[in-house]
């Protein structure tokens, strides 16, 4: 892991020599309008390009049409700015020095200015021995080949059989900060893969070598980004968590003695993404700050529920604001609302399905339970996430009534906070445990017969679509896929009769 040698700036541009005599022949407008189009787009002076970099023709035309090119653009004699002459431009091409390379003629040009980035030198000229006589004798004294000044600018192009000019811009590599950052994670992903057993095996011994050497001040954050984001990942691959750079050269140390003594323990992993079930809670998981550590260091999360919670202040419902505080625990149990204790539960299940999405984990089935069916239609693509933030619920006290069926012998009972306490004393004298649960309303009751009929009628205006993947129904008790069982009337049926756990 070398440090950085140049930065390639991303004002890049090809163009093609319309007007040029025939195919192999260069046209110094053409490219010239391309030299003033990359840096113009770069927003950098032509008259600050310190090295040009030419393709090169080797032909008394095509050298002179680039010569033209170059001058005309970045050391112009006409009226208008002109070069300092503190300023040298220098000229080169790696034809001179290795001849013809065809279609690799490009990445040629690319890696001698690299490694003349990295030497702070440029090339001497192949088979010059010794100077025309003509020239001064202190020429080389007087424009010596070595540069390490900062700011330096190169332009390289490169001159295809097409006609076509391909310019790029490099330019010094950026300083390293020497800012230590305040990373909250405990734990970093180390992520190492290859495309054969040996190549991992490879690459395992030149990251120890790495990080037992240059690399030992490697900063552990920024090595799992790299490793994790900025890496392309291959079939066969291993990875850890570690908390520190020490725990991540003995995972590489155990990981390579295993490869040498048992390399038929290294299988790739499988082509196809295995199946993902994602399962969504009901209100009973409310509590106060849930979501609060996620919401305050991960940028995705964060996004996705600030993006859901416009969605719930535009729906200007009266004892609802903003969710986030709740979120961030702000604010205490007591002081939340039903409606909101509803939201931002189904707010944070739909901000944990871009969180996953964005990790690149999408689920083939989903399944709800009673509020959180809702968030399970939204993953499946049957309702849009304003649709689903507008179903929320409110309920009333009646009596007695099933409201879940969770097992053979595990049943949730809805009623009034009284007779819920009359029903739990009478359980206890039988020996039979029950536990209260902590929610505002007995959901799936009849304390739901007020609402209902209001909230078929906002259900009926959602657009239902088709479900993009399997969900698995606990009212019905049965996987669904099709259009035409999820509508508004599936949705007050989920709403008013008991479910499946």
């Amino acid at each position: 892991m070398p440090s950085a040698l140049a930065t390639l700036n991303e004002a890049a541009n090809t163009n093609h020599s319309a007007e040029a005599a025939f195919i192999t022949h260069p046209h110094a407008p053409t490219q010239a309008d391309n030299y003033r189009k990359v840096t113009a787009k770069a927003g950098i002076s032509p008259l600050d390009v310190s090295y040009v970099e030419l393709h090169g023709t080797g032909t008394q035309a095509g050298d002179c049409e680039e010569a033209h090119s170059v001058s005309d653009v970045f050391a112009p004699a006409g009226p208008g700015p002109r070069r300092k002459k503190k300023k040298r431009l220098r000229l080169g091409a790696v034809k001179s020095n290795l001849g013809h390379s065809g279609a690799a003629a490009g990445i040629a040009s690319f890696i001698e200015v690299l490694l003349m980035y990295q030497n702070g030198a440029l090339p001497p000229q192949i088979g010059v021995a010794k100077l025309n006589p003509t020239m001064p004798p202190d020429l080389e004294e007087r424009n010596p080949r070595t540069d390490r000044a900062p700011g330096r600018l190169t332009v390289m192009n490169s001159f295809g059989a097409h006609i076509g000019n391909t310019t790029v811009l490099l330019a010094d590599p950026p300083e390293r900060s020497a800012v230590v950052e305040n990373d909250p994670r405990s734990v970093f992903l180390l992520a190492l893969s290859a495309q054969s057993k040996y190549s991992l095996r490879l690459n395992a011994e030149a990251l120890l070598a790495y990080l037992d050497g240059d690399g030992s001040e490697t900063d552990l954050g920024h090595l799992s980004y790299t490793l994790a984001v900025r890496r392309m990942h291959h079939p066969f691959r291993i990875v850890a968590s570690v908390k520190d750079m020490a725990g991540a050269r003995r995972f590489l140390s155990t990981e390579l003695d295993k490869m040498r003594e048992q390399p038929q323990q290294i299988t790739s992993v499988p082509l196809k993404s295995p199946t993902v079930a994602f399962a969504f809670t009901g209100q009973g998981a409310f509590y106060e700050g849930m979501g609060a550590r996620l919401y305050a260091h991960c940028a995705v999360f964060r996004e996705a529920v600030d993006r859901l919670d416009l969605l719930v202040q535009s729906l200007h419902l009266d004892d609802v604001g903003s969710v986030v505080p709740i979120i961030e625990g702000s604010v205490s149990r007591d002081e939340v609302s039903p409606v909101a204790s509803q939201l931002a539960i189904v707010l944070i299940e739909l901000a944990l399905t871009h969180y996953w999405a964005a990790l690149g984990v999408r689920p083939s089935m989903v399944m709800g339970h009673s509020l959180s069916e809702f968030a399970a239609l939204a993953a499946a693509g049957v309702l849009s996430d304003l649709d689903h933030l507008s179903e929320h619920l409110v309920g009333r006290e009646d009596e007695y009534e099933v409201a879940c069926f969770k097992g053979e012998s595990d049943l949730v009972i809805s009623a009034s906070r009284e007779r819920l306490e009359l029903l739990s004393g009478v359980l206890t004298a039988a020996g039979v445990t029950s536990t209260m649960l902590k929610v505002s309303y007995a959901f799936h009751s009849e304390q739901m017969n007020p609402i209902v009929a209001p909230f078929l009628e906002l259900a009926e205006h959602a657009v239902y679509k088709a479900p993009r993947i399997l969900i698995i129904s606990p009212l019905l008790a049965e996987c669904i896929f099709d259009s035409k069982t999820l509508n508004h009337k599936y949705l007050g049926r989920a709403t008013r009769e008991p479910v499946d756990a």
